[in-house]
């Protein structure tokens, strides 16, 4: 679990307020990669050198580079997520180890994010190691964006999100699960969904998320949710 910046499209159903502790306090760090397709298992192979419990790889694509056109068809990159729990005491050296063998902050080279984690279950091992773990302070502030839309309506958040100044997202197809009081056959109403994800600015966050809201109404019930967290600097 995180803690989240707001929410958007639950607002039918939001749970009660609950205040959640600013700090770390479970020692471990979330660590999030966007790649090429094909290097999820080398970025994952880099950080276990380190003791980090293994990783998740998830396959997506990038939202189109309208730049970048094939017979008038915008081009969309495979790409390969990388979802990473890390201990507290660890974060720095899986850090660097990623950033010297994948220069991350070349251009069109890739995403990388950190995460506090305020509660977890199913890792066995102690990870809180009391090692206290610095960001480096690179004088900007980013939120992570997530938007879970109906099948087709990712295209429609992207160019909501750039009408708020985004410039650009990873997008995963998914499906939900519908809420039924009577009847069966549950797994056959499995509509398909879209997860968009987009990191920006703190400060152009909020209106980010403001144009996607009104252009995708996600008050109304089933059109969709949007969440946002902050993430540490890299």
């Amino acid at each position: 679990s995180v803690s989240l910046s707001s929410c958007l499209g639950i607002t039918h159903k939001a749970p009660p307020h609950t205040d959640l502790p600013a700090e770390n306090k479970s020692g471990i760090v979330g660590i999030f990669t966007v790649v090429d397709k094909g290097m999820g298992e080398e970025i994952i192979a880099i950080s276990n050198e380190d003791a980090c419990f293994g990783g998740t790889i998830m396959p997506a694509h990038g939202s189109a580079d309208h730049s970048h056109k094939i017979f008038t068809l915008s081009v969309q990159a495979e790409k390969e997520t990388v979802l990473m729990l890390v201990p507290a005491g660890k974060v720095a050296s899986v850090r660097n180890k990623l950033m010297d063998n994948h220069n991350f902050k070349k251009a069109n080279s890739g995403i990388f994010f950190t995460f506090d984690v305020n509660a977890f279950y199913g890792l066995a091992k102690n990870t809180s190691d009391g090692t206290e773990v610095k960001s480096e302070e690179t004088g900007a502030q980013y939120d992570a964006i997530w938007a879970v839309v109906p099948s087709g309506k990712d295209v429609a958040v992207i160019e909501s999100a750039e009408k708020g100044g985004s410039t650009g997202g990873t997008i995963f197809h998914a499906r939900g699960s519908h809420v039924v009081e009577h009847g069966f056959f549950l797994s056959a109403l499995e509509p398909e969904k879209e997860l968009v994800m987009l990191i920006a600015k703190r400060e152009d966050a909020e209106a980010i998320s403001h144009s996607i809201n009104e252009d995708l109404r996600l008050d109304d019930p089933g059109t969709g949710v949007l969440f946002v967290f902050p993430i540490g600097n890299p």
